[in-house]
């Protein structure tokens, strides 16, 4: 089956009309339609309904199905298209990492653009995935690197590097709605009754130190990632409780003062899956973090 049959069939589901679809991928509408036939024909499922009368098409059950399927083949080639375009390099091959939003632009600047002018001949994927997404990447080696700012867990097939150690604080407004005011530090202890923001990432452990500490945290806001959360933080209607990346530059009325709990901390976390085939690429990644 031709790929841009499935490529085409995307943008026939996203426009949800043939005539803008044929228009939007410079296609006589009767060839677009003849390509629908096709995919319906081959696959033995009827994938639209162009009911007479309807200007819009609707895709039937099968149709939404396929769509999804069509686009993860697409993404498919794609990633295949690029990462054989890198064995045309002189030193061949791809790189592919999921990183952690919160900590995406530091290790950017840190290790990837080092690395890039270093290996100018390897090529660079990114995405920016959940800790979950990341493990699941490594698993199915969609992705040759994690890089989670969370607690990580022990799985018998990974190799783990720690970067970074991070802190964590307490970011709120100076005028807030709950006349919240600390010192040098702030204990968990003094969370007590406060309206928190956190993110997903730092829930788990948060509420272990505060039930630790005999309550429950009362959790008002909750994002996936930490600059969400001390954005939130500017209303003055909650305290975020955030890593120290996520909070280095404030707004003239925030402050953050350092949560006092040597628990409260982990590691910003390099992993990939030792089992799999490293590449020469993976072995130069490995090198230059070493190195590092």
């Amino acid at each position: 089956m031709e790929f841009e049959f499935y490529r085409n069939f995307i943008t026939v589901a996203e426009t949800r009309n043939l005539t803008l679809a044929a228009e939007k991928l410079s296609l006589a509408q009767p060839a677009l339609t003849a390509q629908i036939r096709t995919l319906e024909a081959h696959y033995g499922v009827k994938l639209v309904d162009t009911a007479r009368g309807r200007r819009t098409l609707t895709l039937t059950d099968a149709g939404v199905d396929f769509l999804t399927r069509a686009k993860e083949i697409c993404e498919i080639e794609d990633s295949l298209n690029l990462e054989m375009a890198g064995y045309n390099q002189t030193v061949k091959g791809t790189l592919r990492f999921g990183i952690s939003f919160n900590v995406a632009i530091p290790f950017m600047y840190n290790f990837l653009e080092p690395f890039a002018k270093a290996h100018p001949e390897i090529n660079i994927h990114m995405r920016e995935l959940t800790t979950r997404e990341q493990i699941e990447g490594v698993k199915k080696g969609t992705i040759d690197f994690g890089y989670a700012n969370a607690p990580m867990p022990e799985l018998p097939d990974f190799s783990y590097k720690k970067i970074k150690q991070e802190l964590f604080y307490a970011v709120y407004a100076r005028n807030n709605d709950f006349h919240f005011h600390s010192k040098d530090t702030v204990t968990i202890a003094e969370l007590k009754d406060l309206p928190l923001a956190t993110n997903y990432g730092t829930y788990g452990l948060l509420r272990k130190l505060c039930l630790d500490e005999g309550f429950t945290p009362k959790i008002s806001f909750i994002s996936d990632n930490g600059y969400n959360t001390a954005h939130f933080a500017t209303t003055g209607t909650a305290v975020a409780i955030v890593s120290d990346n996520c909070c280095e530059k404030l707004p003239a009325n925030m402050t953050r003062t350092i949560i006092d709990n040597l628990e409260l901390t982990y590691a910003q976390t390099l992993f990939w899956c030792h089992t799999q085939r490293l590449t020469p690429a993976i072995k130069s990644f490995l090198q230059f973090i070493k190195e590092k």
